[in-house]
């Protein structure tokens, strides 16, 4: 065959392989072949790996080693006679890298790409690569010919770095080389950052969850300006911030390092709410941390307002809440909807709660049965919690001094029982003509005050025993603190203009009259051994359950119980003869009024007084009275209340001055309905008869200091409701007002349906003479209004205080007005 130009025949290379000695070594054989190959391969590579086929083939057929050494001989011959003038004459110099490309930077997982420009006057015979990883392993690559450049490519795995050697070969074996170095780094990659608020125990839980080629070599956490490292658990680092007792929002941030300190941070921000710090103080106070989550959902104004400023006392209604959530509740309600507590309802709300626990008040308590004299479990009323607060009121705002738990938890009990001894239910008056005129209590003073007179009746009744009188002390309470303190010209301000003195409902001597008049009024009730006394049992203000049959209206039955306990700020001292004022007027009068009780419980029903006549029957000065007011422009009045004129009442007065009634009973009047319709009008008329007889005994005392204080002090002191009606215009010679008592609920409706619309009932059931509607309009009366009086005062021209002759009204509406 031909071969650049020369030619190879098989006999003559076999011929002249035959011709080697056959004493040469094998490893001579093989040398040769080797060198051989390189001299064919420096001057012809192609020539060179024909020779090796044929070497091959001759090996294949089975040649002796002499015949091999002869084969490769003739190849070294052959070679050496083609090549010797070329290799003496080669290239020596190596290839030129112009430049070499790459990227320094890379991330494992990546692809290095290094592209080399190199050349050599002989051509490129081979572009390799030794790689060498971060773990010292070599790898080579090979370059492959791309637009002119050698181009290399392998796989990046690890961090940090690869270094690398560039062999460039020309033919002649010259080479050149290139190192370089590829950093092999990536940052760490956070996959979750979480925070988890740990209210209970005033934690925050940041954990992180990162990865990193290399592996994650740390975390730290940075907040309020320091950085402090993370604990590594398992995969997680985690670290727990405490955040404690006040509300805050903090910024964080988290480092994450692998172990070539490269990193990655991300930022995050804990709000640990006002919700978060009140569970951990209330976990830390002892509270269970459901509860304490629970409360803060329900009230979160309460506690948004009561942590930041009263944080300490906010555990007093979370205790609460916690034993007794329901009543809780009614608390925060009943102060929330409270006129009363216009500022500072947190802790109030919260001092109110105190008061609760000191009570032992919880979902059920034990209250006292009357019926069976046992204790029983109750669950726990809202007017009684009601009730409570409205004491704490008192006590916090209105800063009356505290009772003792016993005496609140008295009153308490007394709620829990009946009702009534807390109910401040307004009280209106009605009036035909322009507006009603309404009392709205002091429900947070009256109580307290309710309070501290169940204490002082209990030290000797068991007040517990008898609900049945809760009503009427709560009534009376109202009207005798509306009576001192509230009213225009009550007992508190006749005390500023003669005393210059400023009542307080701590003064001992304000608590003297008020027990006074129930010492005085009590000892007429059954309950207290004054059931056989002469008394009017058709107002049994001891006794509820009877007194709302006999009066079963409840606006009417308080107005009743209103006038009933009322007290006047002034009185006529029979025994000084002369008017007394303020604090000393109103015990003057209870304590008079009770002589006349006395007096006149001896004389009743059958006593008599002495005057021009004689002995006259009491009575006698009771239709004295009528036929005064008769002979005064009243005549048409006077004649629709007792059947006759006036002129002729007196001839049967003075005509039967002991047993005058024979011969009056038979006249259709409006009296003689009532005498023998109601057995009690016989005493009131017995009654208004002896004190407008004992007033003219004491002298200077006036008709009218009878009218305004004697008739009505005594008519209370027999347990009838008394106010009084004015007319309007008064004809003279007339009283311009008169007194009015009240009538069961069975003589009204009896009296409306004897008298239909020719009278009236007025306030209460009231009925009076001024009252006889058909007679007062006959005589020219066109208004007739109900009112509650009281003395005023005025100072004469050298600055004496001096008192008016009639009274003002307080409670004042229209009855009846004819334009």
């Amino acid at each position: 065959m031909k071969k650049n130009g020369l030619i190879f025949k098989r006999s003559s290379f076999s011929k002249f392989a035959d011709e080697v000695k056959a004493s040469y070594p094998e490893s001579i054989v093989s040398g040769a072949r080797e060198l051989a190959y390189k001299i064919l391969k420096a001057k012809d590579p192609k020539e060179a790996e024909e020779f090796n086929k044929q070497f091959d083939a001759e090996e294949r057929r089975g040649i002796s080693r002499r015949k091999k050494l002869g084969l490769l001989f003739a190849g070294l011959a052959i070679s050496t006679a083609l090549g010797l003038g070329y290799y003496l004459s080669r290239d020596k110099t190596p290839p030129k890298i112009h430049q070499v490309e790459y990227q320094r930077n890379l991330k494992p997982g990546d692809y290095a790409t290094v592209k080399v420009n190199a050349s050599d006057t002989s051509g490129i015979a081979s572009a390799r690569m030794l790689v060498v990883d971060p773990q010292n392993r070599t790898q080579e690559v090979l370059g492959e010919k791309e637009n002119g450049l050698y181009v290399f490519k392998f796989k990046l795995t690890q961090e940090p770095s690869y270094n690398f050697t560039i062999f460039i070969d020309d033919p002649f074996g010259n080479e050149a080389t290139f190192k370089g170095g590829i950093t092999c780094l990536d940052n760490p990659e956070i996959s979750s950052l979480s925070i988890r608020k740990i209210p209970e125990l005033g934690l925050c839980e940041v954990k992180v969850n990162a990865s990193d080629t290399s592996g994650i070599k740390k975390a730290l956490i940075e907040f309020d300006g320091m950085s402090l490292p993370m604990v590594r658990l398992n995969d997680t680092y985690a670290f727990n911030i405490t955040l404690g007792w006040g509300p805050r929002s903090l910024g964080i941030k988290v480092h994450v390092f692998d172990p070539f300190n490269q990193s990655v941070s991300e930022a995050a921000n804990v709000d640990w709410s006002l919700k978060d710090a009140f569970i951990y103080f209330s976990s830390r106070s002892g509270f269970d941390s459901k509860i304490a989550e629970s409360f803060y959902e329900k009230y979160p104004s309460l506690v948004s307002k009561l942590y930041s400023t009263n944080k300490p006392q906010i555990a007093y209604p979370l205790e609460l809440y916690s034993k007794a959530p329901d009543v809780f509740d009614e608390i925060y309600k009943s102060v929330k909807e409270d006129p009363t507590v216009v500022t500072n309802k947190e802790l109030f709300t919260a001092l109110t709660s105190k008061l609760f626990l000191d009570l032992n008040y919880k979902d059920f308590v034990k209250v006292f049965n009357p019926a069976t004299g046992n204790y029983e479990v109750q669950k726990l009323k809202p007017e009684t919690v009601q009730a409570i607060v409205r004491y704490a009121v008192a006590v916090e705002k209105l800063n009356l001094p505290p009772h003792s738990v016993e005496d609140v938890w008295l009153f308490g009990n007394a709620t829990q029982i009946c009702g009534d001894i807390a109910d401040f239910t307004p009280l209106t008056f009605y009036s035909v003509y322009g507006e009603n005129v309404v009392l709205c209590w002091n429900p947070p003073r009256d109580t307290w005050a309710i309070v501290k007179f169940l204490k002082n009746v209990n030290s000797s009744f068991p007040v517990l025993r008898f609900p049945e009188i809760y009503e009427g002390i709560n009534m009376k309470v109202k009207a005798n603190l509306w009576s001192i303190f509230d009213a225009d010209f009550g007992i508190a301000y006749s005390e500023k203009i003669n005393n210059n003195r400023e009542l307080k409902l701590t003064d001992e001597d304000v608590w003297d009259l008020m027990m006074l008049q129930w010492n005085l009024y009590s000892n007429k009730a059954p309950q207290f051994g004054g059931g056989g006394k002469l008394y009017n049992r058709d107002f049994q203000w001891y006794n509820s359950t009877q007194l709302k049959q006999l009066y079963p209206d409840g606006n009417t039955r308080n107005q009743g119980l209103f006038f009933l306990f009322f007290m006047s700020n002034t009185s006529f001292d029979m025994e000084k003869r002369e008017r007394v004022y303020g604090i000393k007027g109103a015990k003057t009068a209870l304590i008079q009024g009770e002589k006349e009780y006395e007096t006149i419980s001896r004389l009743y029903p059958n006593g008599t007084i002495k005057n021009w006549l004689g002995d006259v029957d009491v009575r006698w000065y009771y239709y004295d009275w009528l036929e005064d007011r008769g002979v005064h422009g009243l005549e048409n009045t006077h004649m629709q209340y007792v059947g006759l004129k006036p002129m002729e009442l007196w001839n049967v007065m003075t005509s039967h001055p002991l047993d005058f009634w024979n011969y009056l009973k038979d006249y259709k009047g409006i009296d003689q309905y009532l005498t023998k319709n109601w057995k009690y009008w016989d005493l009131v008329k017995f009654i208004a008869g002896y004190e407008r007889w004992n007033v003219g005994n004491y002298p200077p005392a006036t008709e009218e200091d009878g009218d305004n204080y004697l008739i009505p002090q005594t008519l209370q002191a027999f347990g009838f409701p008394v106010y009084f009606v004015h007319i309007n215009p008064t004809p003279k010679g007339a009283a311009q007002y008169e007194w009015v008592i009240s009538l069961p609920d069975h003589v009204a409706t009896g009296m409306k349906s004897e008298f239909g619309e020719s009278i009236l009932i007025g306030l209460a059931n009231g009925f009076g003479l001024y009252l006889t509607k058909d007679g007062i309009v006959k005589d020219g009366i066109r208004e007739l209004r109900g009112f509650v009086g009281e003395t005023t005062f005025y100072q004469d021209k050298d600055g004496t205080v001096k008192s008016n002759t009639l009274l003002a009204p307080e409670i004042e509406v229209y009855l009846m007005k004819k334009d």
